[in-house]
């Protein structure tokens, strides 16, 4: 799982992880990133360019987002809705897919859920390491029955977040901030076709035993995985 906001540096975008609830509401909670999501739900395409951004799929190029190849364990995924909708249908229809999300988060492994810059959802997901991006992506779609946007399958895939009212952030659980790499994806994907019983079977297996139970210290040390459901994070 990771959360990293993209921040420039010599006009490169580089990316600095975000570690904590408190740390990602204020960020989104700041008097810039507000006025500017009021304006990019006004039409203004410049205003949603300077909203805050966050990534969800990769970790850092030497800090950086251009050139990053190493996956994160959680995935970013963007859901658009059909242009040209009416306000009251296009409500009604972002009301039955967002509670269908919410519905199925423990069977998609929800980490966050929100609105986003206008008319859509973001959805953060635990990835399943076996599978590439798009096969994740693919995934998910399915088993939400919506269609994730074909331009929005790159792990450097970056997200334009409004705030952290209970308007626009729906889901988010305290594991999203653990921030690390997928482990063994591409072992896994080379052995998807081979033979599973082999002799080193049993210290894999010992392996994957213990690196279960340090990603469960690290996720109990954070905060006792706290899930926030659309609470008013103003003041934090």
């Amino acid at each position: 799982m990771s959360v990293h906001v993209i921040e420039y540096k010599d006009g490169a975008k580089t990316m600095r992880p975000i570690q904590s609830f408190k740390e990602f509401a204020a960020l989104r909670n700041s008097k810039q990133n507000r006025e500017m999501t009021q304006q990019a739900r006004n039409g203004n395409a410049d205003g949603k360019r300077r909203m805050i951004q966050f990534n969800y799929s990769c970790m850092p190029n030497d800090g950086k987002l251009k050139g990053a190849t190493v996956e994160s364990n959680s995935v970013g995924m963007d859901v658009d809705f059909q242009a040209g909708m009416d306000k009251e249908e296009f409500q009604r229809q972002f009301d039955i897919v967002k509670e269908n999300i919410l519905a199925k988060a423990d069977e998609l492994g929800l980490l966050m859920l929100e609105r986003s810059a206008t008319k859509g959802l973001h959805v953060v997901f635990r990835r399943h390491p076996e599978m590439s991006q798009e096969e994740n992506l693919k995934w998910a779609s399915k088993m939400l029955g919506v269609e994730a946007d074909p331009a929005a399958k790159d792990i450097t895939r970056v997200f334009f977040t409004p705030t952290a009212d209970a308007q626009d952030l729906f889901f988010c659980k305290d594991e999203l901030f653990i921030n690390e790499a997928a482990e063994g994806k591409k072992e896994e994907r080379t052995k998807a076709t081979a033979e599973t019983a082999t002799e080193a079977k049993p210290e894999a297996e010992a392996e994957k035993a213990a690196e279960t139970e340090k990603a469960a210290e690290a996720q109990s040390a954070a905060e006792g995985d706290t899930i926030y459901f659309g609470y008013n994070f103003t003041k934090i």
